[in-house]
């Protein structure tokens, strides 16, 4: 059995958060950009 993790790498210690950050940007902005491109390809 395989776990699912559904947020995987979120800590500030993970990867993600921390290109985020080296960005510029937060996590919410981030994730609502992600999201706003998602939907617009649907």
């Amino acid at each position: 059995m395989l776990e699912i993790n559904t947020v995987p790498g979120q800590s500030e210690a993970s990867i993600v958060p921390q290109q985020v950050q080296a960005m510029g940007w937060s996590l919410k902005d981030f994730y609502s950009a992600l999201i706003g491109d998602a939907l617009a390809r649907v």
